[in-house]
């Protein structure tokens, strides 16, 4: 597999950076004069530059702080295993969407109900509204 000039340019700067001292996506578009026209479109180009990169096997590693280069494979393995819970989490969120297509002409109130889900704002203050599943289902019992 080849890989592009942009690729190898973002390659080039990621590779300077480790865990400790990451860079941002911004921060790297900067360095290539990658101008953000439209608000949120560098940070999308870094992750499908960054995606391509890990699928031609480059250990490149992320953090809400930014991308590194691991300097060895116990780095890369706790960010395999952080990247693998974050996976994980979006399978969980992918199957409750794929069950959610019999809710989507229902109220969230009927949801709430059948689900037995109490609206949030309620619990904060720990108490439930009258309607709230949680309570109808206490006074059931």
């Amino acid at each position: 597999m080849k890989t592009t000039d942009l690729q190898d340019e973002v390659l080039n700067i990621i590779q300077s950076y480790g865990k400790t001292n990451p860079i941002t996506g911004r921060q790297v578009a900067a360095k290539l004069d990658i101008v953000d026209r439209d608000r949120g479109k560098v940070g999308a180009a870094m992750r499908s530059i960054v995606n391509a990169l890990r699928t031609k096997g480059f250990p490149i590693c992320a953090s809400g702080r930014g991308y590194w280069y691991p300097h060895d494979k116990e780095e890369l393995d706790e960010f395999i295993e952080s990247f693998q819970a974050r996976i994980n989490k979006q399978q969980v969120a992918l199957n409750g969407i794929k069950n959610s297509r019999e809710n989507v002409d229902k109220s969230i109130e009927d949801i709430r109900k059948e689900n037995g889900i109490c609206c949030s704002k309620f619990r904060a203050f720990g108490r439930h509204a009258d309607n709230c599943p949680t309570v109808t289902q206490k006074r059931m019992i």
